[in-house]
């Protein structure tokens, strides 16, 4: 359901700090596709459902007929094409909530951002909830506005059904999280963080999943992906000596550390001895200065046994003209790419495309997967999913998951896309 409340107060906090989380949740997570109005986003909630109500609290309840799919005899489940062995479930429907700012009726270009962020995601939800259905997966599903605004999200904990629920993802910002995390502590309740990482503030025993890593763990998960794939080659790790350049470096250095790999950390001109013998060589470059991007380049364009593993920031250097890229064997690494060839996300894509027409963004590929993921988790493994899922690495459309236990029962996806930049100058999944 979508809960539209009217007896909205004021947001507290400076407003330009939160526009500048706002764009931080933009610059990780994609380009905003175009707002839309709030009476066009109740439509396709009741297009996708086999029954819906309205009741006077002016919540649109949205609820599957089928049937959950039981456990067979020998409680096998296969998930994500995986198989498991797991106790029988007596659980015929699971109840889920997704909270997110999608800000109706109120004005402002943040309000305006927060509500185009959520129904993009929102989107890929929904089509997430069709095609579990249409499994077989009998799943009761909320959705609730949280306004951006910790009165409202405290408000909507009051609501006997967040209280009787077996998931939640959602909402957003770290006020919020705060208030639903001690929630989910007192009911028992797991919690998806969908966009931003979010460490848990409050001293509970409630397992939290972040799908996205924080910037720290992003490195050093990268890092632990470039091991995993080029084990046997020679890697070195390029320091321009910047401020801006140390968490990273800092993130890899440890990583290799715990994984007993060497990693010489080296200035420019100590690179350029190093990749003069003419060996392979991988060169780690988690600097953000485009000068010394600029500099890097220009040493190894040209030189194919060198390749140069880089951050998304440098395509927003306007001074490195793409013959410069041409010539260089570069790799980067993020948490969301689809590759649009593929057989699957062009299927995706005419789905989404019948539903709502024109082309989904980024937001739409992540909401589409966590809901189906973590839905179709909880209907194969019930609450304690969190046991079956950990370490074990499940392909998904923008990402894989592959989530590890972490303290204070959180849990984080390390999988890392590693990205080739190909002759076309687009980015391709290397796997």
């Amino acid at each position: 359901m979508i809960s539209v409340l009217n007896h909205l107060q004021q947001l507290s906090g400076n407003k330009s700090l939160l526009y500048i989380s706002c764009i931080l949740l933009i610059v990780s997570c994609g380009t905003l596709s175009a707002t839309r109005k709030s009476e066009v986003v109740l439509q396709p909630v009741e297009d996708i459902q086999t029954n819906h109500n309205t009741q006077s609290n002016g919540v649109v309840v949205v609820t599957d007929n089928k049937k959950n799919q039981k456990h067979n005899k020998n409680n096998t489940v296969v998930f994500m094409g995986q198989t498991f062995q797991v106790p029988a479930s007596n659980v015929d429907e699971y109840k889920i909530a997704v909270i997110l700012p999608f800000c109706f009726n109120k004005d402002g270009k943040l309000s305006e951002q927060l509500r185009s962020v959520s129904m993009e995601y929102f989107e890929g939800v929904e089509l997430a909830l069709e095609e579990l259905r249409n499994k077989g997966v009998n799943v009761h599903t909320e959705v609730f506005d949280s306004q951006n605004d910790s009165n409202v999200v405290a408000n909507l904990l009051k609501q006997d059904y967040l209280k009787k629920i077996h998931l939640i993802i959602g909402p957003v910002y770290d006020h919020e999280l705060r208030l639903v995390e001690r929630h989910c502590s007192v009911y028992g309740i797991p919690l998806v963080s969908p966009l931003r990482f979010y460490a848990k503030k409050n001293r509970t025993s409630v397992p939290v999943f972040n799908p996205v890593s924080d910037d720290s763990n992003r490195h050093y998960f990268a890092a632990l992906q470039l091991i995993r794939y080029y084990g046997s080659h020679k890697f070195v790790l390029y320091n321009d000596n910047t401020a801006e350049g140390f968490p990273a470096r800092r993130a890899f250095v440890r990583a290799f550390t715990e994984m007993k790999k060497t990693l010489p950390t080296v200035t420019l001109d100590a690179l350029k001895s190093t990749i003069a013998d003419g060996k392979d060589i991988i060169v780690i470059a988690p600097v953000k200065s485009d000068v010394s991007v600029h500099h890097l380049l220009n040493l190894v364009a040209g030189k194919k046994h060198v390749q140069v593993v880089g951050l998304d920031d440098w395509f927003d250097f306007p001074i490195i003209p793409f013959a410069t890229w041409a010539k260089c064997n570069l790799m980067f690494y993020n948490n969301n790419t689809v590759n649009q060839q593929d057989s699957e996300i062009l299927l995706f894509n005419e789905n989404y495309s019948y539903k709502y027409g024109g082309m989904p963004g980024k937001l739409s590929y992540i909401g589409y997967d966590q809901a189906l993921f973590f839905v179709e988790a909880l209907s194969a493994f019930g609450s304690n999913f969190g046991a079956y899922i950990q370490d074990n690495i499940f392909p998904l459309k923008h990402t894989s998951f592959q989530f590890t236990h972490m303290s204070n029962d959180s849990y984080a996806n390390k999988f890392v896309n590693l990205l080739r930049l190909n002759a076309d100058f687009e980015l391709e999944k290397i796997n």
